[in-house]
């Protein structure tokens, strides 16, 4: 409860004190604006900031009149405009409100935003609207910033930008080092893969699939769509366009694929199964027409059991 009454009683003085330094700021004359420029240059360090204004208009209430006579015609497009940002309109712009005209329409005003930095969108000398800012990456923004050499550092960013935002392996080496990187490459990729959505896969597949793993006790290392995810296998050979292989069912060592005429190609299938070979998978393949919705095969099963089994 003190506290509140404390700054009631503060608040009420502070109050007080403005309704008394207004009365007196409306009787006196105010410096010219060259002056007051000035003198803002010499002592701005002073005034600028948290209670400047208190500040100014204890050491000469003229200057302080003066800044918020000449910085007027700031109200006309800002909904707020606090007193640091009269100093610095003043000191940088001479109080001159064409000079905040966007440099690209030439109609609108750039706007103003934080006190203790420059007038909001600009580059140097340049100044720009709201709708009108180049954005950081672009090409606008290059030749504003920097000039005749532009293009040279607007390219140099872009490479760099290209490496840093890059999901590659290059990319991944140039954030982290090369033993790092490729190791957070391979995690980062493996995640995606294993989140991989299976729903493109046959029905009857699963079905095959299902009765093979009725046939074992041991189920832990078993891998088809509906169980535990397709499992997948990366491919490093730079030849070789695919990323990953997902195969179809997965038990150990051992490869089975369901071959359905829509999907598969036999020349790429050959170069799957070589790859996988050379690292210790054997595959084998179900075609569609031993084992669908019209003839459920037992006999299909018994040889997929025993070649997982052999």
């Amino acid at each position: 409860m003190r506290n509140l009454k404390q700054k009631e009683n503060i608040s009420n003085i502070t109050k007080e004190y403005w309704k008394n330094q207004k009365n007196v700021i409306e009787s006196i004359q105010i410096y010219n604006k060259q002056k007051t420029i000035i003198m803002l240059k010499e002592n701005q360090d002073i005034f600028f900031g948290k209670a400047g204004n208190r500040k100014c208009i204890k050491y000469d209430p003229v200057l302080y009149k003066s800044i918020m006579e000449y910085s007027k015609c700031l109200e006309t497009y800002h909904y707020k405009i606090n007193f640091s940002g009269r100093i610095k309109f003043l000191t940088e712009f001479n109080g001159e409100l064409e000079k905040l005209r966007c440099v690209k329409c030439k109609k609108n005003y750039i706007k103003y935003d934080n006190p203790t930095q420059k007038f909001n969108f600009m580059l140097d000398k340049y100044k720009f609207c709201v709708k009108c800012r180049p954005s950081s990456a672009s090409k606008l923004f290059f030749i504003y910033k920097h000039g005749k050499n532009w293009n040279d550092i607007w390219t140099k960013h872009r490479k760099n930008l290209s490496k840093k935002c890059n999901l590659g392996k290059k990319g991944f080496i140039y954030r982290n080092g090369k033993n790092k990187g490729i190791e957070k490459y391979n995690e980062y990729w493996d995640d995606i893969w294993k989140s991989r959505n299976n729903r493109f896969y046959s029905k009857i597949s699963q079905q095959l699939f299902w009765m093979i793993y009725d046939e074992f006790e041991d189920k832990k290392n078993m891998f088809f769509a509906e169980l535990n995810g397709e499992w997948f296998e990366r491919i490093y050979d730079d030849k070789i366009k695919q990323t990953v292989y997902f195969v179809d069912f997965k038990y150990k060592d051992k490869i089975i694929e369901y071959d359905c005429g829509y999907w598969h190609n036999k020349d790429k299938d050959k170069i799957r199964d070589l790859y996988l070979k050379k690292h210790g998978y054997t595959t084998l393949r179900i075609n569609e027409k031993e084992f669908n919705r019209n003839k459920i095969s037992i006999d299909v099963v018994k040889k997929c059991v025993s070649f997982l089994k052999g």
